[in-house]
């Protein structure tokens, strides 16, 4: 009597399983490489003399100061002090105190 051989399953479940893999990894790179190019286009240009967007604004600035209670003087010289340097303004500042 022959032997008989065990015939293979075709079950082709590991050759999907690599398809899918692959194709999950191609949508995932062109879903990144898309996302990255969005977020290029979204950078603002900047002017290399003042640092601002050469399209112009983009936000306002607000400072409020609550004055419902009382503001000791060294307080408020601290405060003007900081407010007039970190606009850059302490030019003006001096040219304004010596009219």
């Amino acid at each position: 009597m022959a032997k008989r051989r065990r015939r293979r399953s075709k079950s082709n479940v590991g050759n999907i399983a690599k398809i899918a893999a692959l194709a999950f990894l191609i949508v995932a790179v062109i879903v990144g490489f898309s996302y990255f190019k969005w977020i290029a286009s979204k950078r603002v240009t900047l002017d290399q003399a003042t640092n601002c967007p050469v399209t112009g604004l983009a936000a306002v600035t607000a400072v409020l100061l609550d004055m419902t209670d009382a503001v000791s003087k060294t307080t408020l010289l601290d405060l003007k002090n900081r407010f007039w340097t970190g606009l850059g303004f302490r030019q003006v500042q001096q040219r304004l105190r010596a009219r």
